[in-house]
């Protein structure tokens, strides 16, 4: 009976201490591997660290990556990029990249706008010994991970022409296996008038090129070989990079070094502490990484046979829980980055951003959030630095900078601004970096104080107005359709649209913007943002309708409104009678309707009047009070460069107006009860009404 009560209470003893060594010896293994690969992991952070550099020009990271091709040395292993990011450097200063099958030589790299300047390696050289590019078949240039920018234009070179073309086309001479060639003939996509018959011309060459090199070769076809070995711009950011750069701002943001997954193919991030995260909490002085695996393996080997170890083992996952959760405490914007981290451009200290403002020296303006200053980079380029308030610690104006950030990195479009970089510190010092736009805003050449007392004064005249409502529709469109991911902004004014040295417009500000998803039609928002008479009816009253892209057509609208309007710019008795944001619409409605006399001023002719007219109909289209019943922003492009008339009269934009046609219409309609009525200029106004000039 004892022997029987012995044993019985020795497996009563035993069992939990049988479990507890399972247990340990589970925790133990975890650890070790946990060890080991900590320490693979933080020997990828190290090299990661560094950048490719090639020659003197090419400094860049995530997500290039690749070495010298002369000595096997890769500067920066793949695991440091992603897959078609690799770059070879050739007798150390010549960069070059595989597209789609194709060697490009690497001309120059922004990492700020996410431009490469790239030409084909089969066309270097060639020009040293004056023969033509015909004798290399360059195929079309073609990638889902690079896209040909809005500057390229596509050059097509034809040789042996067995008949000349009848039109007059642009013409050269060259060398074709050593022998001089008849002439040769060159055409871009975007050359005026109808393309010539080229269809009797044995060897066609296409190759991208640079506009700007394409204006300069129109007029002195000589310098071809000079024009192709410039190169062309191309974007790298689409779904994939997008993504993999988006995050990597989370990594870096926090101390750690961007990668990829080599087996996967997919992103990945090291941090300082051994791990892989989207995020590092831990700042690499709290304690040594080399240091902390080397203790944490010791006590692991060393406490292999020791029961007691199972202390030990059990008491460190707590205290790097307990560190972990110190360290990972952080303000709202460090939160807002790691959830909707994207795209970024360079991130600089406050103390770079002081030193190219020259210590904040020339005050551009100042906002709700934040003063914009004029700075230089250190390649001297001008920038204008928008330096958040320091006191701003609401999450609104942490959400403002942020925004501002994921949108408009999304973007690459002519008619966008560029963001070119930003400066976040953990000293709440916040500061955007753009490209400076010498003549300012819209809003100064609308509603500038220093009125014009005659026409020779004037800088801004129908003919640049109706431009820049053109290059607004088209930058809004870019925006609805042209993203990978679709912007709204929220916010569109005269005061956020910014003029280049030749009064090009650029929409700016995405502080209020909102990025959504392609399937979305309508979205949600917790509360209105915009400014007072921009804001369309539905963002403060959701009776009116749903939220959409629509919203941003309607601010669209009350400023090409107010672009016509003109209250200040020359006679002070007009602008006091459109003192009121709506009551103008409704003035010009009114006049348009019965086809009187706009009473605009300046010199008129028949031209100015239809631009006029049109940028009128288009703008009463878009404040339409049912967003349904506005057209999209594709649409108002198609109203503004099509026919005058064509154009049908909109419902009166009333709050309480009826319903009448829903849609505009750039045709007429042979189902409606009466055609749409004639838009031709009145006598009275062609000879006596009176416009800008530009």
């Amino acid at each position: 009976m004892l022997p029987i009560f012995y044993h019985q209470f020795k497996n009563f003893i035993m069992a939990p201490f049988s479990k507890i060594s399972i247990i340990f010896f589970l925790i133990l293994i975890f650890h070790i591997y946990v060890c080991i690969a900590q320490e693979n992991n933080l020997e990828r952070y190290k090299k990661c660290q560094r950048n490719f550099v090639c020659g003197d020009s090419l400094d860049v990271g995530y997500p290039f990556w690749g070495g010298h091709y002369s000595n096997g040395d890769k500067s920066r292993p793949e695991y440091c990029g992603l897959l078609n990011y690799r770059l070879d450097c050739l007798d150390g200063d010549v960069a070059q990249i595989e597209i789609s099958g194709e060697t490009y030589r690497v001309l120059e790299i922004n990492t700020g706008t996410k431009v490469m300047n790239i030409t084909n390696t089969a066309f270097v050289g060639y020009e040293s010994y004056g023969a033509c590019p015909f004798e290399y078949p360059i195929p079309n240039f073609h990638s889902a991970d690079f896209k040909l920018a809005q500057d390229v234009d596509q050059l097509t070179l034809y040789s042996e022409c067995v008949k000349i073309p009848d039109q007059l086309t642009f013409r050269f001479k060259c060398l074709i296996y050593g022998s001089p060639t008849r002439d040769a003939y060159f055409w871009f996509d975007m050359a005026p008038g109808v393309p010539p018959d080229f269809s009797s011309c044995n060897k066609t060459v296409k190759t991208p090129v640079m506009l700007t090199a394409l204006r300069d070769l129109t007029t002195n076809p000589e310098i071809l070989p000079a024009v192709i070995k410039q190169g062309f711009n191309v974007t790298y950011f689409n779904a994939e990079s997008d993504i993999g750069i988006g995050l990597c701002l989370r990594c870096t943001s926090s101390g750690g070094t961007c990668g990829s997954n080599t087996t996967e193919k997919i992103p990945t991030w090291f941090c300082p502490d051994g791990s892989i995260r989207d995020a590092c909490v831990d700042p690499p002085s709290v304690r040594s990484p080399a240091a902390k695996f080397k203790k944490l393996k010791k006590i692991s080997l060393g406490v292999v046979g020791a029961f007691g170890a199972v202390g030990i083992m059990l008491s460190i996952p707590l205290i790097i829980y307990f560190l972990r959760k110190k360290h990972s405490s952080r303000d709202g914007l460090e939160a807002f980055f790691k959830t909707h981290g994207s795209l970024a451009p360079k991130r600089y200290s406050f103390k770079d951003v002081k030193k190219m403002t020259n210590s904040f020296k020339e005050k551009l303006g100042q906002g709700g959030y934040g003063s914009v200053f004029k700075g230089k980079l250190h390649d001297g380029r001008l920038v204008a630095v928008k330096v958040l308030f320091s006191n701003m610690k609401t999450k609104n104006a942490g959400l403002e900078f942020f925004n501002e950030i994921a949108s408009i990195s999304r973007t690459s479009h002519v008619n966008i601004v560029s963001l070119l970089g930003f400066c976040f510190d953990k000293r709440n010092k916040r500061a955007l970096i753009y490209e400076f736009m010498p003549n300012g805003s819209l809003e100064k050449f609308i509603f500038g104080e220093k009125l014009a007392t005659s026409e020779e004064d004037l800088v801004f005249g129908w003919e640049t107005f109706y431009r820049v409502a053109i290059e607004i529709a088209r930058g809004l469109e870019y925006l609805h359709r042209g993203c990978t991911t679709k912007i709204l902004h929220f916010d569109i004014k005269p005061h956020n649209i910014l003029l280049d040295k030749d009064f090009h417009a650029k929409i700016s500000d995405f502080g209020l913007a909102k990025l959504c998803l392609e399937k979305e039609s309508i979205i949600s928002m917790s509360r209105a943002r915009g400014t007072a008479g921009y804001i369309a009816p539905e963002v403060f009253n959701r009776n009116f309708g749903g939220i959409s892209n629509k919203s941003d057509v309607y601010s669209y609208g009350m400023m090409i409104l107010e672009m016509v309007g003109d209250r200040k710019n020359i006679d002070v008795q007009v602008g006091l009678e459109h003192l009121s944001q709506l009551y103008f619409p409704y003035q010009i409605y009114d006049r348009i309707n019965l086809n009187q006399d706009l009473g605009l001023h300046g010199i008129m002719t028949d031209e100015r009047e239809q631009a006029a007219k049109k940028m009128i109909i288009v703008g009463l289209w878009c404040i339409q009070t049912n967003p349904v019943t506005r057209p999209s922003m594709s649409k108002v492009l198609e109203m503004l460069e099509g026919s005058l008339e064509t154009l049908e009269i909109p419902p009166k934009p009333f709050l309480s107006s009826p319903p009448r046609s829903l849609q505009p219409s750039t045709s007429s309609s042979t189902s409606a009860p009466s055609p749409p009525r004639s838009l031709q200029p009145s006598a009275s106004s062609s000879t006596s009404a009176q416009s800008r000039t530009s």
